[in-house]
């Protein structure tokens, strides 16, 4: 991916689009760490040595630290999104991601992680699916809908059941 920029950008500026950019990839790969391989800041512009004007390029390397204790890997080819499908869409997807007012999605660490059910992750993932839920639905409120409370309690109960049950076979 490049980015191209018609005007000059503080430093501030340029780890403000990282970050947009990271959320996107978040999104795109399903994982909490998105590992870059190379991020280059490239600045071109012109100068004047001795009477005359020169085109001139500095390139400097974007540094950036993951945690070591996770594990980085991709999810498998098919929980991604491809480009492909979303090519056209590029610019309204990222806006989206990174202009809503709503809680973000769960994203998995790694592939032991995305196997694992929980009851934090199971709140994690519907609180972002409710808020999303409730900028589309507005009335629709899990507190104010006696079938949407009932089945919310369901699912909860339904997850620590199966957590017992995992506990007890360990």
């Amino acid at each position: 991916m490049q980015i191209n920029f018609e005007n000059k950008k503080s430093i501030a500026e340029v780890i403000e689009y990282y970050r947009k950019i990271s959320e996107l990839f978040k999104f795109l790969y399903l994982r909490e760490h998105i590992k870059f391989n190379e991020i280059k800041l490239i600045s071109s512009g012109k100068v004047k040595i001795e009477n005359e004007i020169k085109d001139i390029t500095n390139t400097f390397d974007f540094y950036y630290y993951l945690p070591e204790e996770d594990k980085i890997d991709l999810p498998d080819i098919n929980s991604c999104v491809k480009y492909g499908q979303i090519e056209t869409h590029f610019k309204d997807l990222y806006l989206t991601i990174n202009n809503k007012k709503a809680y973000k999605n769960y994203y998995n660490l790694n592939k032991d992680d995305e196997l694992k059910i929980t009851i934090n992750k199971y709140h994690n993932i519907s609180s972002a699916f409710e808020s999303w839920f409730d900028i589309n639905f507005p009335k629709f409120k899990s507190d104010t809908n006696e079938n949407y409370k009932i089945l919310k309690d369901k699912v909860i109960k339904f997850i620590e059941d199966c957590i017992k049950e995992e506990e007890e076979i360990e």
